[in-house]
């Protein structure tokens, strides 16, 4: 970038202890936060806010509160000079300040938190003549200035919570995911639509009691049936800013036309842009894929099964060392997958007939099933996938065969070097459990109505180096609605497991 030769980042710099920056990917916003010292010895420092400025173009798209948001996760205490923004961020910062006071020299100082603001107000780096915030044409160089910037998400909230819309609700996903929004402090249900529940109270259609409507779902919420028109209004509106896509698959691309000019955060829950790289794939423990999250405006979220047999073949398949020290033979690896019956949805079939699945196990697309396509796109590496259904409603259990490449010393890894190896591939992980044991074989009942993924049961036959992995997912949440949670979560800039535990 262009050297600064304004006065007041060249201060800032010289004379704060440290400075931090926060700023949206484009730096339509941007905050600064320093260190200033409030003694004579220099010794004693305190946080204070020396900017927030939003581009008059993005002004009343809330970045101002968001950037506030993100401030006060770093800082339980700041102070700053009211003075020193512009109407839109004085007004902002207000809302989040515990008190206010005016100087002699009718300068009017905000903190929050357990902060000697007092000494900041009389502090003589503040009080000096150099010291001034820069101007509205110095703007465009802070992204120059700073180098440690931390670009926040592409899409900033319009009020202190954002709308979402839920469009195809009626299914099993689309009542977890709602059970999980009303757990959510800064999320709120502002369209739900299902032409089968149409004029239906939503917390009654999901089973949710009335104290939903103060958690992000108003009691008065009906469903209504959204098409492709609507689902452009609501959007432009501002009426929704987050669109969660609960479709059967092949339908959901007919609603994104309209959305073509008007970028919106979406994640869509079905199949059809699972293979569109013009979508960010949607599971945060792999490699890589958080920081791609961040940015993304358009999440597919990965299917149950799929995600299952990833987590458990990333690992082999996508090791994070240059030289792993377990490795897989050219052996195409296979899965043997048994789900509950609520993976084939609402619309009645076999697969989801009690009375059919009653003593029985039922095999179904034994070759070339989606998930199978899916795992392997994203795994790069092919595997053989057999899913079967099972007579309980929830959770998957996944058995799969793999064969392991010998050591130098010419022996098979043991099922303990395999299990320590998984369990440091996932140590920082927090809805991924591996049990270090082989002999703690799991069961599909340990993560039903669970939120993470449980890897175990590693077995090696030290003749052949075949390895057996079991790997249990509960198909609604960690298969669906929590990953969904996870992955917008992380897209807005929140806590990764916020709403989820």
């Amino acid at each position: 970038g262009n050297r600064i030769t304004d006065s007041y980042f060249e201060n800032l710099q010289a004379t704060a202890d440290k400075v931090y920056t926060y700023g949206s990917a484009s730096y339509s916003a941007v905050a600064v936060v320093s260190k200033i010292p409030v003694d004579a010895s220099g010794d004693e420092y305190v946080p204070f806010l020396e900017l927030l400025h939003v581009d008059p173009k993005s002004q009343g798209l809330g970045r101002e509160n968001l950037m506030l948001k993100k401030i006060k996760d770093d800082y339980p205490g700041l102070v700053w000079c009211q003075n020193n923004f512009d109407n839109a961020s004085r007004l902002a910062a207000e809302s989040f300040a515990d008190g206010l006071a005016k100087t002699s020299d009718k300068k009017t100082f905000a903190w929050y938190g357990n902060i000697d603001y007092k000494a900041a107000m009389a502090s003589k780096y503040l009080n000096d003549a150099g010291h001034a915030t820069p101007k509205t044409e110095d703007m465009g160089k802070v992204s120059a200035w700073s180098s440690e910037s931390t670009p926040s998400s592409n899409l900033i909230p319009s009020s202190s919570r954002v709308k979402v819309g839920l469009l195809g609700a009626r299914g099993y996903v689309g009542r977890e995911f709602a059970k999980l929004l009303i757990q959510h402090p800064d999320l709120e249900l502002t369209s739900a639509s299902s032409r089968a529940l149409t004029g239906m109270r939503v917390i009654d259609s999901f089973g949710l009691d009335e104290s939903a409507a103060t958690h992000g779902i108003a009691s008065d919420l009906c469903f209504e049936t959204v098409e492709p028109e609507d689902f452009a209004n609501l959007s432009a509106s501002g009426e929704v800013e987050l669109w969660v896509l609960a479709l059967p698959n092949g339908l959901a691309p007919r609603f994104l036309e309209p959305l073509e000019k008007t970028p919106r955060l979406m994640i869509d829950l079905g199949a059809d842009f699972r293979f569109d790289d013009g979508w960010t794939y949607g599971l945060p423990e792999r490699p890589g894929a958080r920081e791609k999250l961040s940015q993304a405006t358009k999440i597919s979220n990965p299917g149950c099964y799929a995600t299952g047999a990833q987590v458990g073949l990333m690992p082999l398949l996508q090791p994070k060392d240059k030289d792993p020290s377990i490795r897989l033979k050219d052996i195409v690896p296979s899965v043997f997958g048994v789900s509950g019956y609520s993976g084939a949805g609402t619309s009645p079939s076999p697969k989801n007939d009690p009375k059919c699945l009653n003593d029985n196990l039922m095999p179904y697309a034994l070759t070339n099933h989606i998930h199978e396509r899916e795992a392997t796109r994203h795994l790069g590496a092919q595997i053989a996938f057999m899913p079967h259904v099972a007579p309980y409603f929830q959770g998957i259990s996944l058995t799969i065969t793999s064969y392991l490449e010998p050591k130098q010393s010419g022996e098979y890894p043991t099922a303990e070097e395999v299990a320590e190896y998984f369990a440091q591939y996932y140590e920082n992980e927090p809805l991924i459990q591996v049990n270090r044991d082989p002999a703690d074989i799991p069961n599909v009942r340990d993560v039903m109505f669970k939120h993470h993924v449980v890897l175990g049961g590693f077995n090696v036959d030290p003749q052949t180096g075949r390895l057996v992995t079991i790997s249990l997912i509960d198909n609604l949440l960690k298969g669906a609605a929590t990953q969904a949670l996870q992955n917008i979560n992380i897209a807005l800039g929140y806590d990764e497991l916020k709403g989820i535990a």
